[in-house]
Protein backbone atom coordinates (compact mmCIF):
# COMPACT_ATOMS: atom_id res chain seq x y z
CA UNK A 1 0.00 0.00 0.00
CA UNK A 2 1.42 3.86 -0.60
CA UNK A 3 2.68 5.28 1.73
CA UNK A 4 0.10 8.79 1.92
CA UNK A 5 2.16 10.30 4.29
CA UNK A 6 5.23 11.24 1.94
CA UNK A 7 3.21 13.60 -0.49
CA UNK A 8 1.02 15.71 0.95
CA UNK A 9 -0.63 19.15 0.24
CA UNK A 10 0.33 22.04 2.46
CA UNK A 11 -1.41 22.96 5.06
CA UNK A 12 -1.07 26.52 6.17
CA UNK A 13 -1.03 25.97 9.97
CA UNK A 14 1.42 23.05 11.25
CA UNK A 15 -1.49 21.40 13.21
CA UNK A 16 -3.89 20.97 10.41
CA UNK A 17 -3.76 18.13 8.46
CA UNK A 18 -2.93 18.51 4.92
CA UNK A 19 -4.95 16.77 2.07
CA UNK A 20 -2.85 13.27 0.80
CA UNK A 21 -1.62 13.85 -2.22
CA UNK A 22 0.44 11.36 -4.24
CA UNK A 23 2.60 11.82 -7.41
CA UNK A 24 3.10 9.68 -10.41
CA UNK A 25 0.01 7.59 -9.36
CA UNK A 26 -0.36 4.63 -12.15
CA UNK A 27 -3.87 3.81 -12.19
CA UNK A 28 -3.00 0.03 -11.12
CA UNK A 29 -2.00 1.33 -7.58
CA UNK A 30 -5.17 3.13 -7.38
CA UNK A 31 -7.33 -0.12 -8.28
CA UNK A 32 -5.19 -2.44 -5.80
CA UNK A 33 -5.88 0.03 -3.03
CA UNK A 34 -9.26 0.42 -3.71
CA UNK A 35 -9.16 -3.62 -3.28
CA UNK A 36 -8.14 -3.65 -0.24
CA UNK A 37 -10.45 -1.17 0.86
CA UNK A 38 -13.48 -2.76 -0.79
CA UNK A 39 -11.97 -5.76 1.35
CA UNK A 40 -11.88 -4.11 4.54
CA UNK A 41 -15.50 -2.63 4.40
CA UNK A 42 -16.66 -6.10 3.56
CA UNK A 43 -14.80 -7.42 6.16
CA UNK A 44 -15.92 -4.82 8.72
CA UNK A 45 -19.75 -5.25 8.13
CA UNK A 46 -19.42 -8.98 9.30
CA UNK A 47 -16.80 -8.62 11.73
CA UNK A 48 -15.53 -6.16 14.25
CA UNK A 49 -12.42 -6.75 16.48
CA UNK A 50 -10.89 -4.13 18.29
CA UNK A 51 -10.79 -0.11 17.68
CA UNK A 52 -7.51 -0.40 16.98
CA UNK A 53 -7.69 -2.65 14.21
CA UNK A 54 -10.56 -0.22 12.44
CA UNK A 55 -8.09 2.49 12.87
CA UNK A 56 -5.88 1.13 10.98
CA UNK A 57 -7.78 -0.50 8.19
CA UNK A 58 -9.51 3.10 7.86
CA UNK A 59 -5.37 4.51 6.98
CA UNK A 60 -6.10 2.25 3.92
CA UNK A 61 -8.84 5.01 2.94
CA UNK A 62 -6.20 8.03 3.42
CA UNK A 63 -3.86 6.35 1.57
CA UNK A 64 -6.50 5.82 -1.35
CA UNK A 65 -7.33 9.27 -1.15
CA UNK A 66 -4.25 10.23 -1.60
CA UNK A 67 -4.18 7.89 -4.89
CA UNK A 68 -6.76 9.48 -6.20
CA UNK A 69 -5.61 12.81 -4.99
CA UNK A 70 -2.75 12.55 -7.48
CA UNK A 71 -4.37 10.95 -9.98
CA UNK A 72 -6.38 13.92 -10.62
CA UNK A 73 -3.69 16.00 -10.41
CA UNK A 74 -1.86 14.74 -12.92
CA UNK A 75 -4.86 16.15 -14.99
CA UNK A 76 -6.20 12.29 -15.31
CA UNK A 77 -9.78 11.41 -14.97
CA UNK A 78 -10.67 8.81 -13.02
CA UNK A 79 -12.38 5.90 -14.96
CA UNK A 80 -16.20 5.63 -14.38
CA UNK A 81 -15.75 1.82 -13.25
CA UNK A 82 -13.61 3.01 -10.54
CA UNK A 83 -15.21 6.03 -9.33
CA UNK A 84 -18.62 3.39 -9.00
CA UNK A 85 -15.97 0.97 -7.12
CA UNK A 86 -15.45 3.06 -4.80
CA UNK A 87 -18.60 5.07 -4.03
CA UNK A 88 -20.57 2.08 -3.02
CA UNK A 89 -17.22 0.95 -1.04
CA UNK A 90 -18.05 4.26 0.75
CA UNK A 91 -21.30 4.05 0.86
CA UNK A 92 -21.47 0.83 2.58
CA UNK A 93 -18.86 2.23 4.66
CA UNK A 94 -20.99 4.74 6.05
CA UNK A 95 -24.03 1.71 6.41
CA UNK A 96 -21.69 -0.16 8.73
CA UNK A 97 -20.49 2.95 10.53
CA UNK A 98 -22.02 6.53 12.31
CA UNK A 99 -20.31 9.50 13.12
CA UNK A 100 -18.64 10.69 15.77
CA UNK A 101 -17.85 13.90 16.79
CA UNK A 102 -14.33 13.34 17.38
CA UNK A 103 -11.58 11.53 15.00
CA UNK A 104 -11.53 8.21 15.76
CA UNK A 105 -7.38 8.37 14.17
CA UNK A 106 -4.82 8.87 17.13
CA UNK A 107 -2.72 11.98 15.60
CA UNK A 108 -1.98 15.15 16.90
CA UNK A 109 -3.21 17.27 13.86
CA UNK A 110 -6.74 18.22 13.21
CA UNK A 111 -8.59 16.72 10.56
CA UNK A 112 -10.98 18.66 8.58
CA UNK A 113 -14.36 16.07 8.91
CA UNK A 114 -15.29 17.87 5.49
CA UNK A 115 -11.98 16.39 4.03
CA UNK A 116 -11.35 13.85 6.14
CA UNK A 117 -14.96 12.17 6.97
CA UNK A 118 -13.79 8.56 7.23
CA UNK A 119 -11.70 9.43 10.20
CA UNK A 120 -15.24 10.69 12.03
CA UNK A 121 -16.79 7.32 11.38
CA UNK A 122 -17.24 4.17 14.11
CA UNK A 123 -18.43 0.81 13.12
CA UNK A 124 -21.84 0.38 14.88
CA UNK A 125 -21.20 -2.80 16.21
CA UNK A 126 -18.72 -1.46 18.77
CA UNK A 127 -21.08 1.57 19.62
CA UNK A 128 -21.55 0.99 22.89
CA UNK A 129 -17.70 0.83 23.50
CA UNK A 130 -17.32 4.21 21.90
CA UNK A 131 -19.89 5.60 23.92
CA UNK A 132 -17.87 5.24 26.98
Amino acid sequence: MANADDHQRQSPESNVAAEPCETNVLLESIETNLEYWENTVSYYSEHFDTDDDFDHEVFGRYCLHGLVNGYISENHVLPEHILARLQAADSKFMAITFEIEDTSWNSKEHHDKAIFWYYYRFPLALQTKASK
